[in-house]
């Protein structure tokens, strides 16, 4: 037995080629080509700086179909916490993905037909460990545990995240925490009725389900099949700088960005969205260190928490006028953007929305918003001005930084000014409000030739 395995690995050996230093892989009998592991070029790009850490696992090589993904192909590959496996892939080896200890998603496509046993061992192992110990407590303590199915009420579309067994975090013993701490964060994202969703589901994983996966986008439907719309669910694509989402997909209406779509994808630098989607889901575009502009459709409402958390490099964005709720911190650190108007359709600007944007000099806040939430604007250091509306009728303490020295640009006789006169923040009116920002820009202005001038004269 041994020496079969020594001459089949052998025999792996005198076949495998590189393609362009990224994978390696074998041609099988049938003249498909099985992914061996990660090249060494494909190893240095996944620990670059800024890197989303994820993989793109081709269905092509070299003119090659690619039809399956070798034994231990990526075992303790622990810098990646993503793999998408294009369409086309039949097959996962065993301990293919095994002991990837920060590993979040794995996109798995229909086309799969069979996974071998402990293609994810580290969760596999884990999970028996905490049976043994639940066994171990009933034994003891005569405690009866019962694993209860979960029900319909708390599968929740916003957080798209169940398994068969609800398997409490709170039982898995404390000297496991440390060693295993992604032990729950490890999400399949599979097609409807699809083999998948079956293994996912037998093995007790947290999945998702996309009813269908096309081009650089997985879905998910809502409502029936007949009139139901869908909301982007994942994007499976890499390295393109401008991604345009399709406003219908097989006939069906896109009307949403789900939670974490888009999560840490830094490569991407431009977003446009079709006018039909109307929400933005929690972590959507968390993490997009590279995005510099976004599109926003006019028939968007709702912005959800954290959406566009510590998108460094955005900065300016232009928010719809039908928007009508942006959640906590979903424009936190985002510590490129320099100007914000919020429109009248937003009641409430929540708590952390801009907070730690560094750069922000100047809110806009149309007539109609009623309050600001503690908070909101915290850290941003250099915030100058607030245009405040008389609609406005809440300033929580803390909604701006003290240290910034922001003055609020607010009408006699409203809300905003007697509250601004009362805690003694700085203010102004309209009118002071424009002959200063036109003397700001007359500095700036000044400054740039000057420097334009030392620079010619150098």
């Amino acid at each position: 037995m041994a020496e079969e395995e020594t001459k089949n690995s052998m025999e792996h050996e005198v076949e495998s080629y590189t393609q362009d230093g990224r994978f390696v892989y074998c041609l099988l009998e049938d003249g498909t080509a099985e992914i061996m592991g990660a090249g060494p070029e494909m190893r240095i790009w996944i620990h670059e700086p800024g890197k989303k850490n994820s993989m793109l696992i081709p269905s092509v090589i070299d003119d090659h179909r690619v039809t399956k993904i070798g034994q231990d192909a990526f075992r303790e590959f622990r810098p990646v916490v993503e793999f998408v496996i294009e369409q086309g892939v039949k097959h996962i080896g065993k301990n293919a993905f095994a002991d990837c200890r920060r590993l979040e998603k794995v996109v798995i496509p229909p086309s799969v037909e069979h996974i071998d046993e402990g293609a994810f061992d580290i969760f596999r192992k884990v999970h028996r460990q905490i049976k043994q110990d639940w066994k171990q407590e009933i034994k003891d303590k005569e405690i009866i545990l019962e694993e209860v199915a979960l029900d319909e009420a708390d599968k929740d579309e916003r957080y798209p995240r169940f398994s068969v067994m609800d398997i409490k975090k709170t039982s898995i013993p404390d000297e496991l925490e440390p060693i295993y701490p992604n032990i729950y964060n490890l999400t399949l994202v599979v097609e409807e009725n699809s083999y998948a969703q079956t293994y996912a589901m037998e093995n007790g994983f947290f999945y998702t389900c996309g009813d269908w996966i096309e081009g650089d986008f997985a879905y998910r439907l809502h409502g029936d099949d007949q009139d139901g719309t869908v909301d982007v669910m994942a994007y499976l694509g890499r390295r393109k700088k401008e991604v345009i989402i399709p406003e219908k997909i097989r006939g069906k209406v896109v009307s949403g960005i789900s939670r974490e779509a888009f999560l840490r994808h830094a490569e991407i630098e431009k977003i446009v969205m079709p006018e039909s989607v109307t929400r933005i889901g929690v972590h959507a575009f968390r993490e997009c260190i590279g995005l510099k502009e976004i599109v926003f459709p006019k028939n968007l409402k709702r912005i959800d928490f954290d959406a566009f958390y510590r998108c460094e490099n955005l900065e300016k964005i232009e928010l719809p006028e039908q928007v009508e709720e942006i959640d906590s911190c979903a424009f936190m650190a985002c510590y490129r953007l320099e100007e914000v108007r919020i429109p009248g359709s937003v009641k409430n600007i929540e708590s952390g929305v801009f907070g730690r944007c560094t750069a922000l000099h100047t809110v806009r806040i149309g007539e109609g918003v009623c309050g600001i939430k503690a908070e909101a604007f915290s850290s941003c250091r250099s915030l100058k001005y607030v245009i405040v509306p008389s609609s406005v009728k809440l300033i929580s303490w803390h909604a701006f930084d003290r240290k910034s020295g922001a003055a609020l640009v607010v009408n006699e006789n409203t809300y905003a000014h007697s509250l601004a006169r009362k805690r003694n923040m700085q203010h102004m009116s309209m009118g002071c409000c424009i002959r200063m920002r036109n003397e700001d820009r007359k500095k700036e202005e000044k400054n740039r030739r000057g420097k334009k001038r030392i620079r010619r004269e150098r």
